[in-house]
């Protein structure tokens, strides 16, 4: 596995579980479901994107990452919120198709877990059993749907917009330098910028994976 050089210090990329036993385990529970890489996977922003930004922007006394993390307010305006419209669009992808579908929102918060824990968590499961991953509209905006789009890039999935459409990754770089740009004077763009730096500097690296 080629190790990725780390530009950003501060920021937790590629990111490393802090409690691998249990990310291992929770993997494993994907094998009662299949064993092949036939699912899919819809990627939404959960605690980072789009409307994470806005709630920063309205809320400059609380742009710490941490703080944001733990506070009611943000859960209920961003995370809660989130959680319902990617509920309600794998619903419906869901009775398009006959495959199943992975939402990774729909799973509760793990005690102790860290946001690189679920990182890494997501990432084996769609180097292991995905093949085909929707890429929601915003998603150049999320921190962990900007891992996933590079983590499905390099495992040769399917990359689908949110309307089924095929997503091209150089369409997926420009979406998110302009995200980058966007959350040039955030505490979060570190990471995206570590994400679209891997991408341009590893696309052609068949061979390079998310860290287990």
């Amino acid at each position: 596995m080629k190790e990725l050089r780390v530009s950003h210090p501060g920021t937790d990329f590629p990111p490393k579980a802090k409690r691998p036993e249990e990310v291992a385990i929770l993997i494993e529970s994907f094998a009662c479901v299949t064993d092949a890489r036939n699912l899919w996977y819809v990627s939404s922003p959960l605690t980072s994107g789009e409307r994470s930004l806005q709630w920063r922007r309205a809320v400059p006394n609380q742009l710490d990452d941490l703080s944001a993390l733990v506070s009611e307010n943000f859960r209920r305006d961003v995370v809660d919120v989130n959680r319902i419209d990617a509920a309600k669009f794998v619903q419906g992808l869901r009775a398009q198709h006959q495959s199943v579908v992975i939402d990774p929102t729909a799973l509760a918060d793990i005690p102790n877990w860290t946001q690189s824990d679920y990182r890494v968590f997501w990432a084996r499961v769609i180097e292991e059993y995905v093949e085909t991953i929707v890429c929601r509209d915003g998603w150049q905006h999320s921190n962990g749907c900007a891992w996933e789009f590079l983590t499905a890039y390099l495992a040769n999935c399917k990359l689908l917009r949110e309307d089924l459409t095929p997503l091209a990754v150089r369409e997926g770089q420009s979406l998110l330098e302009g995200a980058v740009a966007a959350a040039s004077q955030g505490p979060m763009s570190g990471f995206l910028v570590s994400v679209l730096e891997a991408l341009n500097n590893q696309g052609q690296d068949a061979k390079w994976h998310a860290p287990h």
